[in-house]
């Protein structure tokens, strides 16, 4: 059962269910910073747990909106399960609240989102970026993306390096640029 503060929203793919908190603007809305938390769940878990997963969110009053993966293609991306909230403060507070019901569950790949510490299963996201983070894009794991293949294919240009250096230099020149290559995040100087 839907809470009376949450409605269900006529989203216009059918890979997609969401859910908003009434009075909360929507992170589609134009200019409304979409802080996010991505719960990380294997494709085989996710239709196990979700009822009771979403049950929790709905009372967690940091998130604002909700959406979760409707279709068995896009059960297998690596954002499946979304929560949306307000600001990159309130991110700690619901990987708090979420943290011991995820535990045990087995996350999927997620790949170059930040994680939160002492959670296989709880990344974290934000776009557009905050002014600080501008210069790296309008989506957090599109410019890493962007900003890896850019340095992979400069040093694969060259033509002289393996692959396996061509890998190790690329991570090295992120680290330059400040973003962890272990744990994806943006530079100290930013958060």
């Amino acid at each position: 059962d839907l809470p009376d503060d949450w409605e269900k929203l006529d989203v216009r793919s059918s890979e997609w269910i969401a859910w908003k908190r009434l009075g909360s603007e929507s992170h589609n809305a134009t200019g409304v910073p979409r802080t996010k938390v991505y719960v990380s769940i294997s494709p085989l878990q996710l239709p196990l747990v979700v009822a009771q997963l979403l049950s929790s969110v709905f009372t967690i009053p940091q998130i604002c909106e909700a959406k979760i993966a409707s279709s068995p293609l896009s059960l297998h991306r690596p954002d499946a399960f979304v929560l949306y909230c307000q600001s990159l403060g309130e991110l700690h507070s619901i990987a708090n609240s979420l943290r011991s019901l995820c535990s045990g569950l087995h996350p999927s790949k997620m790949g170059f989102a930040p994680r939160f510490e002492q959670s296989d299963n709880l990344f974290w996201g934000f776009d557009p970026l905050s002014p600080e983070l501008l210069v790296f894009g309008d989506s957090w794991r599109r410019a890493v993306c962007n900003r890896t293949a850019q340095i992979a294919s400069r040093f694969c240009s060259e033509g002289k390096l393996s692959s396996d250096l061509v890998a190790e230099c690329t991570l090295l020149r992120l680290a330059v640029d400040g973003i962890d290559p272990d744990t994806w995040n943006p530079p100290q100087s930013v958060l």
